[in-house]
């Protein structure tokens, strides 16, 4: 079966997918707004340890679907924590927060990889196929939550779709 579970990182988003084989995919690891100024951390403090008592210490893949702080700002502690071999993005943002955690990346020997729609990964007996963003390229778009990268997870008969904060598309 492919297990697919929300952790509980209040506003934003951690979701973890393992596949039949046992292969892991982070999907964001959650943080809190910038303008709550706490050095509560939600990837060491809340992410971290679920994945612990999971029994997980290494991971497949983590995937930024965004650069918001409620998306990315746990990140550095699990790339930290877990060494994963992939770091999937979207449309690259120029934010300060999102090129810090590229050179934690680069750091950790964590290999980043631009995700755009079209691309199909295989997730050990299961297939991650995605629908957004169309390009890679850093954008200047000032609704950052166009720009999410957005995902549909297959196994068997059963899908889930993870669109980060993706809005309804807006007619031209």
């Amino acid at each position: 079966m492919l297990e697919t579970t929300a952790i509980d990182v209040a506003q934003g988003d951690s979701i973890l997918l393992v596949s039949p084989q046992g292969k892991t995919l982070l999907v964001d690891a959650g943080g809190l707004p910038y303008w709550m100024h706490s050095d509560f951390d939600i990837g060491e403090d809340v992410v971290s340890p679920y994945l612990w008592s999971r029994g997980i210490h290494r991971l497949d893949a983590v995937a930024v679907t965004h650069a918001h702080s409620d998306h990315m700002g746990g990140m550095a502690a699990v790339l930290a924590n877990f060494h994963p071999r992939e770091l999937w993005l979207g449309a690259e943002s120029r934010s300060p927060e999102l090129q810090k955690l590229l050179e934690d990346a680069n750091h950790l020997d964590v290999v980043v990889i631009h995700r755009k729609a079209g691309d199909s990964i295989e997730l050990g007996g299961s297939t991650v196929r995605i629908l957004a963003p169309t390009f890679n390229l850093a954008t200047n778009t000032l609704r950052k939550n166009d720009d999410s990268l957005v995902m549909k997870i297959s196994f068997g008969q059963t899908s889930a779709l993870l669109e980060g904060d993706a809005e309804r598309g807006r007619k031209k």
